[in-house]
């Protein structure tokens, strides 16, 4: 059976970042981070710091993400990621089809979830059309997103990848990807600071 890695020769994705991807992947200088945060019903008090609040909740999360991988305990990230420490003990997983189809059921209280653990931005997007939920705390981790080059395509790309990094990290250094993050998500991406 092939392999994704034999099928492209570039990507520019959500493709996760794992140790198990770069064996399919050589991946280049992060161009962004984003942060794996926990949305609660707006008005909660019972969870407002998930490194201590989370322990035995019913948290929701996309079927087959890094964040079910996460409360898993199995999440591999690559060295390019920061590191990280699991800090929710025991918690009940909710599986949903996807990320928004656990904020859909957070949101409208059908009870099954107490928290729901995705990225920044789509808690931050779903909250802006009017749901009622909030985010709780800090990041439990950031999810690095790397342009992906095939390592089964028959093609020697590692000078390719070295001039991609490259490029990355002038736009990191002139910070033409901050702008570019501020302008469509409203919060810099890029790094694993909390912005201002």
């Amino acid at each position: 059976m092939a392999s994704l890695g034999d099928q492209l020769d570039m990507e520019f994705s959500s493709l996760p970042v794992t140790k198990d991807q770069s064996k399919q992947f050589r991946f280049t200088t992060p161009y962004s981070y984003w942060p794996a945060s926990i949305a609660v019903p707006a008005g909660t008090t019972s969870i407002q710091d998930p490194t201590t609040d989370l322990s035995g909740k019913r948290i929701c999360v996309g079927t087959g993400t890094t964040y079910e991988a996460y409360l898993e305990r199995t999440l591999s990230l690559s060295d390019l990621a920061p590191p990280f420490d699991y800090v929710v003990g025991q918690p009940q997983i909710v599986r949903f089809p996807t990320d928004i189809d656990a904020l859909e059921s957070l949101a409208f209280g059908e009870g099954r979830c107490d928290a729901v653990m995705t990225a920044l931005p789509t808690i931050d997007r779903y909250a802006r059309q009017g749901a009622p939920v909030v985010v709780a705390g800090d990041p439990l981790f950031y999810e690095p997103f790397a342009a992906a080059f095939g390592r089964d395509n028959g093609v020697d790309d590692t000078s390719l990848v070295a001039i991609v990094s490259q490029l990355i990290r002038d736009m990191h250094d002139d910070g033409t990807l901050s702008a570019l993050s501020m302008k469509w998500y409203g919060v810099d991406l890029t790094t694993t600071q909390p912005g201002p």
